[in-house]
């Protein structure tokens, strides 16, 4: 098992609420979560932190594809619309990365 298919597999809480990755390359990731009851909050729409959970996801992936350790310092989500069920998808891209990284 290669190091990258390694680390996904290694994810166990995304696993644990069904985030599926369908990719991953240098710098990007691609991923979707079939939405079910246990996704659901106390109003029956999505849970915010299911759908941050996916997008981190995404991200931890990208920017641990070039093998190295790498944490986010800082992140941030905006909800535009209720969801309460279907098919969430999430897509990463780097956009930049720190000179001063050293694989592992």
């Amino acid at each position: 098992m290669d190091a990258m298919k390694k680390f996904v597999h290694q994810d166990l809480y995304a696993r644990h609420i069904g985030v599926e990755i369908l990719e991953y390359d240098k710098g990007a990731a691609k991923a979707r979560m079939e939405l079910g009851d246990r996704h659901r909050n106390s109003a029956g729409m999505v849970h915010g932190g299911a759908i941050f959970s996916l997008a981190d996801a995404v991200f931890s992936i990208a920017s641990n594809s070039h093998g190295t350790l790498a944490v986010a310092i800082n992140v941030s989500i905006s909800f535009f619309k209720a969801v309460t069920g279907g098919t969430l998808f999430a897509e990463a891209k780097e956009v930049s990365i720190n000179q001063g990284w050293r694989p592992i």
